[in-house]
C-alpha cells in the first residue's frame, strides 16, 4: 500500500461475517492484507430476537481481521428506531477505531446517520445489488431503500459498483461524485479438497449451480438443463421468499437434479472443479440485469466453461467459453457447446487464465487506491 492509503479500513457490511460467505466477507479478507480490517456485522437485537442460533460476540478476531457484531433494540430497523441504531453503530464504529491510523469505511449497507458520525473518514460506497427493484427478495421497502441510498450517495467520497446497469442507477440517483465499475472477484487456488463422496452417485456429465435457491432462477432455463442430459448438482440453501417448491421438488424426483444443500466455501470450490458445465440461470427481472452474478468467476476459476442467461453483466465481462442463452429453447444447444469445450483440456487453462486478472486480491487493490483519495 501506498503512504497515503488508509492504515484501517471499516467495512460496514450487508451480511454476517459467519453468514453465507459473499462479496463482503472475501473482499474484507483480501484487504486485510495489506490494512487493518474492522468488519461490522448488520446490528442484531439486543436479546437475539429474530435471529436463530446463538447471538454473536460483540468483538472477535477471525481471519485476521476484527469483527464487530453491534446490538440494537428489538426493532431497531423500524423506521423510528432505525435512526438510533444508526446513530448507536457509528458510535461504536468510532470508538472501536479511536487509535487507527488513516481510518476510511468502505459502505456496502448503512443507515444514513451511521455516516454522519463518520463524517471526518474518507468513505467508499459499493452497490453491489439494486434493492429497490429487488426489495420482495430481501422483504423491504423498496421507498425506503432508495432514499437511503440516494442519501448514501449524497455523502461519500467514491462510489464502486458490479456492474455498468448499477453505474447507470447510481449517477441518476444523484451520485456526487464518478462512479467506478468494480465486479466482485474469485479465488484461482480454491478447490482442493476431496468430494469423491459427495457425487459417488451423481452421474455423468455434470452441471452444477452454486449459490443461494431463490425466486431469481429461470425455473424453465433449470428444467431444459435437467432434461438436456446433465445432471444437475444444486449447491446452496434456500433463500426464505423462494416460493417455486414444488417446481424444485419436482427437478429433484426426476433425479437429474441433485441438491447437496450450504457447503463450506473450499468444498464449494471443490465441488465445481468436480463438474464439467457451470450454470447461471437467471430471469431477465430488473434485480438480476443490474447483478453481476458471482458464481460466474467461480466457476471459470475452476475451470468450468459456462450456460449463463443472457445478462448484462455476462455481456460485459466477455469472458472465453461462455455460452449465453435467451430462454429455455436454446440451452441444449448451449451445453452441447459446453461439454464440447469441457473435453478439451486447453479450455480449463483458458477459463483459469482469464478468472486470475479478476481475483479479489486485485479487487482489494482497486478499492484501496480508491479509499487512499
Amino acid at each position: 500500500m501506498s503512504a497515503a492509503s488508509p492504515g484501517t479500513i471499516v467495512v460496514l457490511a450487508s451480511t454476517a461475517y459467519d453468514g453465507h460467505q459473499l462479496t463482503d466477507q472475501r473482499l474484507a479478507r483480501a484487504l486485510a492484507t495489506d490494512a487493518t480490517v474492522v468488519y461490522v456485522d448488520p446490528p442484531v437485537p439486543v436479546f437475539g430476537l429474530g435471529k436463530p442460533g446463538p447471538v454473536p460476540r460483540r468483538r472477535r478476531r477471525v481471519d485476521g481481521l476484527t469483527v464487530l457484531s453491534p446490538r440494537m433494540l428489538p426493532w431497531g430497523r423500524r423506521r423510528g428506531l432505525a435512526v438510533v441504531t444508526g446513530l448507536w453503530v457509528g458510535l461504536v464504529v468510532r470508538w472501536a477505531a479511536r487509535r487507527a491510523d488513516r481510518p476510511a469505511v468502505l459502505v456496502t449497507a448503512a443507515h444514513p446517520v451511521t455516516l454522519r458520525v463518520l463524517r471526518s473518514w474518507r468513505s467508499e460506497l459499493l452497490l453491489k445489488d439494486d434493492y429497490v427493484a429487488g426489495a420482495a427478495l430481501i422483504n423491504g421497502a423498496g421507498a425506503r431503500i432508495a432514499r437511503h441510498r440516494r442519501a448514501l450517495l449524497a455523502r461519500v467520497d467514491e462510489v464502486a459498483v458490479v456492474t455498468p446497469v448499477l453505474a447507470d442507477a447510481a449517477a441518476a440517483m444523484g451520485a456526487r461524485t464518478a462512479v467506478h465499475v468494480l465486479p466482485p472477484g474469485c479465488d484461482v487456488d480454491a478447490g482442493r479438497v476431496d468430494v469423491t463422496d459427495l457425487l459417488a452417485d451423481v452421474p455423468t456429465p455434470r452441471a452444477v449451480f452454486i449459490g443461494m435457491v431463490s425466486d431469481r432462477i429461470d425455473f424453465d432455463v433449470l428444467e431444459a438443463a435437467c432434461d438436456a442430459g446433465v445432471t444437475v448438482v444444486a449447491v446452496g440453501r434456500q433463500q426464505p421468499t423462494f416460493s417455486r417448491q414444488d417446481r424444485w421438488e419436482a427437478l429433484v424426483a426426476t433425479g437429474a437434479l441433485r441438491p447437496l444443500g450450504e457447503r463450506s466455501p473450499e468444498v464449494v470450490a471443490s465441488l465445481v472443479r468436480a463438474c464439467d458445465v457451470g450454470l447461471v440461470p437467471y430471469t431477465q427481472s430488473d434485480f438480476n440485469r443490474a447483478s453481476f452474478p458471482l458464481k460466474l468467476l467461480e466457476y471459470l476459476a475452476g475451470g468450468l466453461p459456462v450456460v449463463a442467461s443472457d445478462l448484462p453483466a455476462v455481456r460485459w465481462l466477455a469472458a472465453p467459453h461462455v455460452h449465453r442463452t435467451t430462454g429455455p429453447d436454446d440451452v441444449a444447444a448451449a451445453l452441447a457447446a459446453a461439454l464440447l469445450d469441457a473435453r478439451d483440456p486447453a479450455t480449463a487453462q483458458v477459463c483459469e487464465a482469464f478468472a486470475a486478472e479478476h481475483t479479489w486480491a486485485r479487487r482489494a487493490r482497486r478499492h484501496a487506491q480508491l479509499l487512499a483519495g
